[in-house]
């Protein structure tokens, strides 16, 4: 290190992989093999590899943990505070992508990875990194851009209720909405259309399909 500078600065992108589930909007974690976090949580990662770009990396990842690298993903922000990595100077640039259906995860675990699982967003367990503060980030930027139907449809089935679009919504910006109004907000809006088809079987009485336009 010379004046400061240090010799030799890593840099990683960490993926925020987020789906619907029973408890609302989860995340996937590994929990990380080698000391000095061995045994914590953290997002699937990995350092820049040197022909790759950041897209490239976060692609690679998501091959990894999902098996498919054509799924949206957007560029959330660079996390680059000194102390947060332990083993050295690191910057981490954080992609999130949205799932329609976590079943179809890859749970195969790596070298790297001692375990996989989903966590509730809001009841996350002690993590590596900086990664609880990522998470947090990307809960922020959901919400800001909660009336954009990229962000929505993917957490989706392709024919919904109107009842299931409200609970994303809820849970996205982390507030109950009064239906009536819910409502009338998505008809001005005009992102939805009826599909002429019921939702049976449940144990509540059929609702009107819909589908993004």
């Amino acid at each position: 290190m010379e004046n400061g500078i240090p010799d030799k600065i890593v840099v990683a992108v960490d993926t925020i992989i987020l789906a619907m589930g029973q408890s609302g909007l989860e995340v996937m974690l590994v929990k990380l093999k080698n000391k000095p976090y061995e045994n914590c949580w953290a997002l699937p990662g990995s350092v820049v590899g040197v022909f790759e770009s950041l897209e490239e990396t976060a692609k690679r990842i998501l091959v990894k943990r999902v098996g498919d690298s054509r799924l949206h993903l957007e560029q959330l922000y660079c996390f680059g505070n000194p102390n947060r990595d332990a083993r050295g100077r690191s910057i981490s640039v954080a992609y999130f992508v949205l799932l329609s259906n976590k079943e179809k995860v890859n749970s195969h675990l790596t070298e790297q990875y001692l375990d996989m699982k989903w966590f509730n967003v809001n009841n996350l367990p002690e993590m590596a990194f900086d990664h609880r503060e990522i998470v947090k980030v990307a809960m922020e930027k959901l919400a800001y851009k909660l009336d954009e139907i990229e962000i929505i449809r993917p957490l989706l089935p392709t024919k919904f209720t109107l009842s299931e679009l409200q609970r994303v919504y809820e849970i996205l910006s982390g507030k109950k909405i009064d239906k009536r109004n819910f409502i009338k907000k998505v008809k001005n809006d005009e992102m939805v259309v009826p599909t002429m088809e019921m939702k049976t079987g449940e144990a509540y009485r059929p609702a009107k399909l819909f589908r993004f336009k």
